[in-house]
């Protein structure tokens, strides 16, 4: 049986850290969140967020990872005070094997779009319209962060250069660390620089969300409650934080092609986010010292919300096979 006296540590601050920190109190740990920024000036408070479906292509644990997600999605959805809606994404491409990719989501409610509808989408776009969860990000990483401390868990806000200097206090740590963990673990993990803007919803604009990859780029457009997402980028090894106005005016320009009322949207504000790169998601058990081990769980790409509960899920599962 898991030790309830047990502390954890875990170090991030992000929808990673988060969500595995809210799992283990909610399993009776106590917890303690090191991270030297919290939201809103976290990456993951950057995300056009949204549930996506790519990561199930690959099978394995991300699909797992996945699946639980979009489970606790569907039943957060149900408290409006959240931020989770549920509505239609139209998953689109100029070349799209759809059946290969329909194929490996059978179980996920989808259908082929061959006339894309509201007849503002340009040719050659294809694709497939599912439905999921939308995360509405200013509402719902406040809330997350509110639900830790609601649990009892407690933050320090500092940055942790060296894991061993908390080997001491706790017997296991939780590394959620993103693009940190390239310093404190030396992990190749690398950037994938995203540059998005905010703008005011047109009143007209369609509740549903766009992802229109191209061999070049993709662009996307993400309604939320009181604003609107535009993207985007995923500019590898990139680690410059500084808007891009040319960039800016590429997104706009392409997010218009599928709406043109966005083109003379009032612009809130642009923002750049960094998000940890990795060819897998690291997620497994490392002994640290003697006494304490390590669970990482960074290198989630572009698919921190996407697999973060099922990430979390499983962060939890480790610390009780450590209890044992």
């Amino acid at each position: 049986m898991p030790d309830p006296n047990a502390p954890i540590a875990v170090i991030g601050g992000g929808v990673i850290g988060l969500t595995s920190a809210i799992r283990l109190l909610e399993q009776g740990f106590p917890t303690t969140i090191f991270a030297k920024a919290t939201s809103p000036h976290t990456t993951s408070d950057v995300a056009a967020a949204y549930w996506a479906p790519e990561p199930i292509l690959e099978g394995g644990p991300r699909e797992s990872w996945a699946l639980t997600s979009l489970a606790t999605f569907q039943q957060l959805a149900a408290d409006p005070t959240i931020g989770i809606d549920i509505m239609p994404l139209y998953e689109l491409a100029d070349s799209l094997a759809i059946e290969t990719f329909a194929g490996a989501l059978e179980n996920i409610a989808l259908e082929e779009v061959e006339d894309v509808p509201f007849g503002v989408f340009p040719s050659p776009w294809s694709g497939l319209r599912f439905i999921v969860p939308r995360i509405d990000v200013p509402t719902y990483m406040p809330w997350l962060f509110q639900r830790f401390l609601t649990l009892g868990g407690t933050l320090q806000r500092t940055e942790i250069a060296d894991l061993r200097t908390l080997a001491s206090d706790f017997r296991a740590l939780v590394n959620c660390t993103g693009l940190g963990a390239q310093a404190l673990t030396g992990d190749p993990v690398f950037p994938i620089r995203g540059q998005v803007i905010r703008v005011r919803k047109p009143v007209d604009l369609p509740p549903h969300i766009i992802s229109a990859a191209s061999t070049t780029e993709v662009t996307y457009i993400v309604p939320r409650r009181h604003d609107c997402l535009l993207g985007g980028t995923f500019q590898d090894d990139n680690y410059d934080l500084q808007v891009d106005p040319a960039t800016a005016i590429s997104i706009l320009q392409r997010c218009a092609g599928f709406h043109p009322a966005l083109q003379h949207a009032e612009i809130i504000e642009h923002r750049v986010g960094l998000r940890p790169g990795r060819a897998q998601v690291r997620l497994e058990v490392e002994p640290l010292t003697a006494t304490t081990t390590v669970i990482h769980n960074y290198g989630h790409g572009a698919y921190g919300h996407t697999l973060s509960w099922g990430c979390a899920a499983a962060v939890v599962t480790h610390v009780k096979n450590l209890q044992r």
